[in-house]
């Protein structure tokens, strides 16, 4: 029996209607088939809030890493580095990738990757390799600005690197060495830097004290070792050389402070007896970092000169000479 058109129009859209179907229901089997999509977890113990991760260069960091999958697993990777590959059909892993902390800065997000070609990311993290060694004090030689033979310059506020506080009328130079017969007063290059007090009787205990705040931001577990020399020119009473750091309002916080008295008294009196100048040479201090409220701030250095606290009535004021700063960092 002939089919007519009209049931065969019918019979072929059924046919497709029923192919259709099962392709859509293959598909459907392939996906579930393919189970949950990729996951990964990354944690580093270091890690700050934010992924930041300080550490010292030639340390290890360890990141331990968790990925899962409905398919088999391929690689895990951080741009164009390979972390792990797996070939033995892992559909999850829990391992963990040690860095060796490089200078600079290294940004992580790990990638995992499985058979099916679908992806996922973990957070960012960013280690910052901190460098072990000199840090840079602006001008800690006091060699700015460039003096002649016997130059100097009176006013602290025109030296880079370096501010003044006083509360004190106080006379501060910069001075180049001028004659062989000085030479000890510089120990490093041509320039020396001097406070110089004169003492009122109202003004006990005040002084001139100049700072300067580098461009080196504190980490954890850090040790900061600072050198310098000291020169008592004549009469220097008492003076304190110290490290700071400069908080969020703007205020400097000491971390570590070494103090100077050289004049005794004798009878009430001062005792003039010392044989000036005096030279201390390679003097340190030196502080390990462990106050939360210092990460992230900058260091400083500063010296302060003081006059003698209850007055004394025949002490007249003293100079006091400086030069050749030195910081260096080292991470534990």
């Amino acid at each position: 029996m002939k089919m007519r058109k009209r049931d065969f129009l019918l019979f072929a859209a059924t046919c497709l209607m029923i192919c259709f179907t099962s392709f859509i229901l293959s598909s459907c089997n392939d996906d579930e088939g393919s189970g949950p999509v990729p996951t990964i977890t990354a944690t580093a113990a270091n890690a700050d809030a934010n992924g930041l991760i300080a550490e010292g260069e030639g340390n290890t960091v360890d990141f331990i890493i968790t990925v899962t999958s409905g398919s088999e697993l391929t690689s895990v990777t951080n741009g164009t580095d390979l972390i792990k590959s797996f070939t033995d059909g892992e559909k999850e892993s829990t391992f963990t990738y040690t860095y060796t902390v490089a200078p600079g800065t290294k940004n992580f997000t790990f990638v995992v990757t499985d058979e099916k070609n679908r992806t996922a990311l973990s957070s960012l993290f960013s280690v910052l390799g901190l460098a072990n060694g000199p840090v840079t004090i602006p001008n800690g030689g006091f060699e700015q600005p460039v003096l002649a033979d016997g130059g100097t310059q009176d006013n602290f506020g025109l030296i880079d690197g370096w501010d003044v506080a006083t509360t004190y009328p106080a006379n501060y130079s910069l001075v180049e060495n001028p004659l062989a017969a000085n030479e000890n007063r510089v120990t490093e290059g041509s320039n020396y830097a001097s406070l110089y007090l004169y003492e009122l009787d109202a003004d006990q205990g005040k002084g001139v004290t100049i700072f300067n705040t580098t461009n080196q931001v504190i980490f954890d577990n850090e040790t900061y070792t600072l050198k310098y020399d000291l020169v008592n020119l004549y009469a220097a009473y008492e003076y304190t050389v110290s490290l700071y750091y400069v908080d969020g309002g703007g205020n400097k916080v000491e971390l570590a402070k070494k103090e100077y008295v050289d004049m005794d008294l004798v009878d009430g009196h001062i005792d003039y007896s010392l044989t000036y100048p005096v030279l201390r040479a390679d003097e340190e201090i030196s502080v390990t970092i462990s106050t939360a409220a210092a990460k992230g701030r900058k260091i400083g250095i500063q010296i302060e000169h003081r006059s003698p606290d209850p007055v004394v009535t025949d002490y007249s004021g003293g100079t006091l000479g400086f030069d050749n700063f030195r910081l260096e960092v080292q991470y534990n």
